[in-house]
């Protein structure tokens, strides 16, 4: 016989945690695993499903304790319930909300025909007469210890993903739209283990949604044991009295504790109920899923798509300037108008060179770092057609190749590719370096574009900084460009798949973002 069975059994007689060690040692008593048979940590996560994925891209060790949870998790004590009721108005508000339950943002507008969501317990078309509400008690936390390990299959078929990421290629697309159906976008990295209550309630005419909501959550509250819920004054609670009872439900539906402790019905529930059913999910407790923590796949791919070098990692010297423009600096937008970098924004539609020296339309995506007070140290080219200010380690194209070369390495002679329009042709001409100063400035900035590339003061330059190249016997394998172009190859599908990579979450005050941030404190062997 199991424990599990044993405490059932006993009920309503409670077997003590210490009678339960003595338990366990002399008879060999264990427990079932009852959570760990459906536990969503370490599984993909597909938002636009709002379910997790049949696959795990963190590699989860098996475990044999009480909650038959995975050996790299932390479980963490709690005590906690919430009550989900909730109104929305259609499908579209829907979505917003459940997003917003898992903190997550998208990029707008949002495709809503994209989202194949079904509605959960506990969310309610405002309209409707019968509306469900779910209950969740939580006992446990669960967390994923970092270092995250990863699943081996994931990473082989990471890199099997096409380097080529252009969203007009269809074959390209649905590669990489297989890869997240089947890895999800974001990872399960924390969860809560409990039980819950779910069932359905009719709303009668004289009532009103709002009143229903109240009366439930007064109804929890005081099966919790809250004393301002004190039913036994009747005088003082004689309105809330009332309003519970007129409260017509269907059969509850229970999950986790004790089968011996679940009711029919709301109103045959009292405190000593809910009690010896909250204590029995202490052992059979079953995994939660309103609230979960979701760590994005993109951050967890990049150090898998990051290409192996010695003692590589993205520095940012410079003053801790990173790779930056200074704020006065200019982009050249779609319209042939020019924007201050300080004015800049992510969607703004920009003019660059491809990597074949086209002028072609693209859009800014992100911002690798924008910090937009302190002194930083720049170098100021001076070339016979103008001026481009920005931080030594960043990247500008060199010479008719166009070569990749770090700003501190342009010398006077060299030639920068520069961008004009006259009696109304746009073309590309080469200018001359004149001289290079050194000047300090204030703020810093770094926008990305989907290609990588910028027209800065009309020169063509790069989004990235250092990184540096690859070598095979003496030899560049790989510019630094185009190695940070590769790196940064989840960040820019995620983007194209609408997810939100602007997150505030992932940075950390200093302006840099978390992806970028991340890359820099890799060291890849």
């Amino acid at each position: 016989m199991s424990m599990n069975k044993l405490m059932t059994k006993m009920y309503p007689v409670r077997i003590t945690i210490e009678m339960q060690k003595v338990l366990e040692e002399v008879f060999g008593l264990n427990y079932e695993q009852v959570a760990g048979l459906d536990f969503h940590v370490g599984k993909g996560y597909n938002i636009l499903k709002d379910s997790t994925t049949l696959m795990s891209p963190l590699a989860m060790e098996e475990c044999s304790n009480q909650d038959g949870m995975p050996t790299n998790v932390q479980l963490k004590d709690c005590s906690s319930f919430e009550v989900k009721f909730e109104s929305v108005e259609d499908t579209k508000e829907y979505v917003i909300k459940r997003l917003r339950d898992l903190k997550i943002q998208v990029n707008e507008p949002i495709n809503f025909n994209a989202f194949q969501m079904n509605f959960r317990n506990g969310y309610n078309i405002g309209s409707s007469k019968i509306q469900s509400f779910n209950v969740e008690q939580r006992i446990r936390q669960v967390v994923v210890q970092k270092p995250f390990q990863l699943n081996e299959e994931f990473i082989t078929e990471l890199n099997d993903l096409p380097s080529n990421d252009n969203p007009r290629d269809k074959i390209v697309v649905r590669k990489w739209e297989a890869f997240f159906e089947k890895w999800g976008m974001y990872v399960v990295v924390g969860q809560y283990m409990g039980g819950s209550v779910t069932c359905h309630v009719k709303v009668e005419k004289e009532q009103s949604v709002e009143d229903v909501q109240f009366a439930l959550a007064t109804q929890f509250s005081f099966f919790q044991g809250y004393a301002e819920y004190d039913f036994s004054n009747s005088d003082t609670h004689r309105n809330i009295k009332k309003g519970i009872s007129s409260i017509h439900t269907t059969s509850l539906q229970w999950e986790g504790g004790n089968k011996e402790t679940y009711k029919t019905s709301l109103k045959h529930i009292d405190r000593s109920d809910w009690k010896a059913w909250v204590e029995s999910l202490e052992y059979s407790p079953v995994p939660l899923s309103t609230s979960l923590e979701l760590y994005p796949l993109y951050l967890i791919a990049a150090k898998l798509s990051a290409p192996e070098a010695d003692n590589r990692a993205t520095t940012a010297k410079s003053n801790k300037a990173g790779y930056c423009f200074h704020e006065d600096s200019v982009v050249l937008l779609h319209n042939g108008k020019m924007k201050r970098m300080k004015e800049l924004v992510v969607g703004d539609k920009v003019m660059t060179l491809d990597s074949k020296g086209n002028l072609v339309e693209d859009e800014v995506i992100a911002w690798l770092h924008r910090l937009r007070i302190g002194q930083f140290t720049f170098l100021k080219i001076n070339h016979d057609l103008g001026e481009l200010v920005l931080t030594p380690d960043h990247i500008l194209f060199v010479g008719k190749n166009r070569n990749p070369q770090y700003a501190s390495t342009v010398s006077p002679g060299n030639k920068l590719h520069f961008f004009i329009t006259a009696n109304d042709r746009k073309t590309i001409i080469m200018t001359t370096v004149l001289s290079i100063q050194i000047v300090n400035g204030t703020g810093v900035y770094a926008p990305l574009t989907y290609n990588g590339r910028l027209l800065v003061n009309n020169v063509d330059v790069s989004c990235y900084s250092t990184l540096n190249p690859l070598k095979v016997m003496g030899h560049d394998l790989m510019s630094t460009h185009t190695l940070a172009h590769v790196a940064f190859l989840p960040f820019r599908m995620a983007y194209i798949f609408g997810l939100d990579i602007n997150n505030d979450e992932y940075n950390d005050g200093t302006g840099i973002h978390g992806y970028a941030r991340w890359l820099m404190k890799l060291n890849w062997a």
